[in-house]
């Protein structure tokens, strides 16, 4: 195998893992509803109180605020969420030339080579497809060969539309 496939193939296993990573933390980054109400709720104190005000039902307090908070938090996220969407783009549009050449196999090897490029140990290889390591060393060295073709091919492929 070529240097230049074991940097594509170890940045684009990097770029996979950065980009499921991403993913969590944007999933974090949004406060829902219920979130909110959650936070704005609170357990009625212990023991003995004597009610002094009109308003008796912090719920309804909640619910007409609750919008208005929900919407706060979310602007407050906001920046911060663009920013990892945008390292999320940048890393998918670079993973992408490797996708458009994984999609030249056929389907029985795609979704082995995806595997093996994303850094799946080939124990767990060999248990996903019901075959022996010996086996998965044979596939391995063909999906390497292959992926360094059809890498390639979608490169100068790619070339040909920039230069037209």
């Amino acid at each position: 195998m070529s240097t230049r496939m074991e940097e594509l193939i170890l940045k684009y296993k990097n770029n996979y893992r950065r980009i499921q990573k991403l993913e969590e933390r944007i999933a974090q980054l949004t406060v829902t509803k219920e979130e909110v109400i959650k936070e704005q709720m609170f357990s009625p104190p212990d023991g003995e109180h004597v009610q002094t005000s009109n308003v008796t039902d912090r719920t309804a307090s909640v619910a007409a605020t609750v919008d208005k908070i929900l919407e706060k938090y979310n602007e407050e996220l906001a920046f911060e969420r663009v920013q990892y969407e945008q390292e999320k783009a940048s890393l998918e549009k670079e993973n992408a030339l490797v996708e458009e050449a994984l999609n030249e196999f056929e389907v029985e090897k795609r979704e082995f080579a995806k595997d093996l490029i994303r850094g799946v140990k080939w124990d767990v290889l060999s248990e996903r497809y019901h075959v022996s390591r010996a086996t998965v060393a044979n596939w391995r060295k063909e999906v390497i060969c292959k992926l360094e073709t059809s890498y390639f091919k979608v490169e100068q492929d790619l070339m040909r539309e920039l230069i037209r």
